[in-house]
């Protein structure tokens, strides 16, 4: 069974239809995240009851959306095996392997909204934007507001469902927005298809390059291609602006659905980025319904000072 195969077997154990969640062995977990593909692609699961064999639970709780809805977060059991050291040190499952721009689109068609699939009352484009517009409220306040916008060429990669032009067309800022994608989920007249693996389509340069919910499903060599073509995408003084939930220090394996990303942690993206490409840094919290969610992390292409987190 291939890895699309097994990632459609989350379908049988929809949650009240809803395509962000799953309930497995009585237990609610979000569709993305549920570690059932990978077990299924393995050949681990020849029963439903062989899914609490090899993992438990390490993580109940509600989310910022939805407090009535319990969920769990799951993990592998610690006993490792041949199969799992092969998911976790191969590339086997990664975009090395698996084309990124066919299996997002595949995930799209079956499971609509899945890039936030972390938040379940998500079902239509209206509760779409209610959740991720937060996220560009939080980024859009961070650089003092709409107004530092105005007049300038913006380009965004990985837009969703267009959020952003929306925003800035609602508070009539005039700008030149332009957008790629793998999916093209959203028409737009300045819409650049990208092949998930490098940006070298995109011939224009711009004053703000934006990334929102995009770094953390990005193996880490793709990640090198995409900030080192951006470097030459921007202007002097125009910024690189990534919005993420990402805290992790060092290099780790994880996964979304069925693929897995080797990725680097945020003292490497600072070593590339500052050190290696000479950004100027600074950053900010992601703010979400009050609560500081993530990071925002501004690199702004002139003579660098190194930070590291510490």
């Amino acid at each position: 069974m291939d890895i699309f195969d097994s990632t459609l077997k989350l379908k049988d154990y929809l949650y009240k239809g809803n395509q962000q969640l799953v309930q497995i062995n009585g237990e609610i977990e979000t569709s993305g995240f549920s570690l059932l593909p990978l077990l299924t692609y393995f050949g681990k699961i020849s029963k439903i009851e062989d899914y609490d064999k090899h993992t438990h639970v390490v993580h109940r709780g509600h989310y910022l959306f939805d407090p009535d809805i319990e969920a769990v977060r799951r993990n592998f059991k610690s006993k490792q095996g041949k199969w799992k050291r092969k998911m976790f040190t191969s590339d086997e499952l990664t975009s090395k392997c698996v084309d990124t721009k066919e299996y997002w689109n595949f995930l799209h068609k079956n499971f609509q909204y899945c890039d936030v699939c972390s938040y379940y009352r998500v079902t239509n484009l209206e509760s779409y934007f209610d959740v991720k517009g937060k996220h560009y409220d939080s980024i859009i306040k961070s650089m003092g507001g709409f107004q530092y916008f105005k007049g300038l060429k913006i380009l965004e990669i990985g837009p969703g469902y267009g959020y952003l032009p929306k925003i800035l067309k609602e508070n009539n800022i005039r700008c030149d927005y332009y957008c790629a994608d793998i999916v093209h989920r959203f028409d737009h007249d300045n819409f650049i298809d990208v092949n998930g693996y490098t940006l070298s389509p995109i011939i224009d340069t711009f004053d703000v390059i934006i990334m929102q919910d995009v770094i953390q499903h990005l193996n880490s060599d793709i990640f090198e291609t995409y900030t080192t073509e951006i470097k030459n995408m921007l202007v002097e003084g125009g910024k690189l602006i990534i919005g993420t939930e990402l805290r992790e220090k060092e290099d780790f394996v994880g996964h979304f659905f069925g693929q897995t990303y080797h990725r680097w942690g945020l003292n490497n993206i600072q070593k590339h980025l500052v050190e290696k490409l000479g950004f100027l840094f600074d950053w900010k919290y992601l703010v979400m319904n009050n609560q500081n969610i993530g990071l925002i992390l501004e690199y702004t292409k002139m003579d660098s000072k190194i930070y590291k987190f510490d």
